[in-house]
């Protein structure tokens, strides 16, 4: 049975690094560092919307 690795935010923020500076691809890399690639596009998206909504705080919209 494979085991998984649980990745905090920072070790996805460097493995996106990692990927840019290797001009590979992400499919490519993925497979390379034996990362599922709709992970890798998951967690990219959530830690992108993660720090948009932290960026401008979580009010909510006005009365009108």
């Amino acid at each position: 049975m494979q085991q998984y690795q649980r990745r905090e935010v920072q070790d996805w923020l460097n493995l996106f690094e990692q990927q840019k500076q290797s001009g590979l691809t992400a499919v490519a890399f993925c497979r390379q560092q034996q990362i599922n690639v709709q992970t890798n596009y998951t967690r990219r998206r959530d830690i992108r919307l993660q720090r948009t909504s932290s960026k401008f705080g979580n009010r909510s919209p006005g009365p009108y």
